[in-house]
């Protein structure tokens, strides 16, 4: 419960307007000197994690076939990664699975063109440069792009903010405890996700 009131007391402090306020002349000084043309070179990325399955049996159906029955002893943490942009189109959803060998990881593999779906052996830090990698071809070719994230650490990992400066992708942290309040991803996309903890 400690916790919990910790982070409120946080989220309240960081509520302060004259740090918001601060933020988005930030926001509009960065949209100034970067000459952009166009909302789709402003990306937003946001992620959240979900556990899925439970003790016990897990059933895996395939289409047309009946399903197999799997004992699974625990549950899975996944990450799922947003990414939309300021003229509100979504790129297609991004799993990241905890575990080596994740059966729900290859079920979504085998189901889907679309999503990007990684396994994490290296810890979220690196991992998350390498899926910014993946995706930095379907971004824009337009240069450069403002791409918005929270302040995790993994988004200020040395090698992708060097990285993201060779690709003319410039990246702008929000204000800590503060993306409740003003990301946009976190209050649209995921805020319903939010309001079931």
């Amino acid at each position: 419960m400690k916790k919990v009131e910790a982070r409120e007391k946080n989220r309240i402090q960081a509520a302060d307007w004259k740090i918001i306020r601060q933020f988005y002349e930030l926001v509009e000084e960065t949209y100034k000197n970067s000459k952009i043309e166009k909302g789709y070179q402003i990306i937003n990325i946001d992620e959240t994690e979900l556990t899925i399955g439970r003790e016990g049996e897990i059933s895996i159906e395939k289409k047309g076939k009946s399903g197999s029955v799997i004992t699974d002893n625990g549950k899975e943490h996944v990450t799922i990664i947003g990414c939309a942009n300021a003229m509100g189109h979504y790129f297609a959803p991004s799993f990241i699975f905890q575990a080596k060998k994740s059966i729900n990881a290859e079920v979504l593999r085998s189901g889907s063109s679309e999503c990007t779906v990684l396994i994490s052996e290296s810890g979220w830090i690196k991992l998350f440069f390498e899926w910014f990698k993946v995706i930095e071809p379907h971004l824009p070719s337009a240069r450069p792009i403002i791409c918005f994230l929270d302040g995790h650490l993994s988004h200020l990992y040395s090698p992708f903010l060097e990285w993201a400066v060779t690709k003319q992708i410039e990246v702008v942290c929000f204000p800590a405890h503060t993306t409740d309040l003003i990301q946009p991803l976190d209050v649209s996309f995921f805020w319903e996700r939010g309001q079931s903890q």
